[in-house]
């Protein structure tokens, strides 16, 4: 039973990590969308 309850705890925390992962992804991705539009404005103005 010792050996499943660490399997368990793993599990546990893998899916924790993959949850964070895929937030800070998704909130790394709207920066950058908003990062590009602020240089497309910026080189609009430029020209």
């Amino acid at each position: 039973m010792g050996n499943f309850q660490i399997w368990v705890i793993g599990m546990i925390i893998f899916i924790f990590l993959l949850q964070k992962y895929r937030l800070t992804i998704i909130f790394s991705s709207n920066v950058n969308k908003l990062f590009y539009k602020k240089l497309l404005k910026n080189d609009i103005s430029m020209w």
